[in-house]
């Protein structure tokens, strides 16, 4: 695996460090990691996930019985099952917001990342830079192997919660900075090409 030269991962990291909020980037030709798809994708870099994580936590306890028909209705569930996820949903939140009860996976991905910028973290045991931001729009260049996946009723359950509440903590991306991969970067039109 080739890694990026430290002039091009300087000059990815100065150009996310000038952002100010959140703003749009492009990022092009990416290849993903886990299904060779090949694509374009316009995201929100400097996107607060810990926002996001308050909204949508806010969009689950204010649901109300009609929002719980409505998914009930949606996929065929059981009422019960839909107060279910959400409670789940809800839950899974709270505890990861607090540093007492995170989870496991939620501690061992502080402990793994080294934050450069909002949307830039560093991997300790990749070696490698990975932009984290809220996906908005993918142009597909070359198709990937996609892989059927199998869910529980409970996980097919907390999916359509999440799509009923548009939730943002869902679209929230990792994109693996490697030479092979990243050709591009494109913040407010000034392209910058990693070499």
């Amino acid at each position: 695996m080739k890694k990026l030269t430290a002039k091009a991962i300087k000059a990815i990291v100065e150009k996310f460090a000038t952002l100010e909020g959140a703003q749009f980037a492009g990022i092009k030709e990416y290849r993903s990691k886990t299904t060779n798809e090949l694509a374009n994708h316009v995201v929100i870099a400097n996107f607060s996930y810990y926002n996001a994580v308050q909204k949508d936590l806010k969009a689950l306890k204010e649901a109300t019985t009609d929002d719980i028909a409505e998914i009930a209705k949606s996929g065929n569930f059981s009422t019960e099952l839909v107060e279910q996820a959400i409670n789940k949903l809800a839950t899974s939140f709270e505890n990861n917001l607090n540093p007492e009860t995170q989870s496991n996976q939620s501690k061992a991905q502080s402990d793994a990342y080294l934050p450069v910028t909002n949307s830039i973290r560093y991997n300790f045991e990749t070696g490698l830079f990975y932009i984290y931001a809220l996906a908005v729009n993918k142009q597909v260049i070359e198709a990937g192997e996609y892989k059927s996946v199998n869910s529980r009723e409970l996980t097919l359950c907390q999916n359509a919660v999440k799509k009923y509440f548009n939730f943002s903590t869902a679209k929230f991306r990792n994109f693996i900075i490697e030479a092979e991969q990243l050709t591009g970067v494109n913040i407010d039109g000034d392209k910058m090409t990693v070499q």
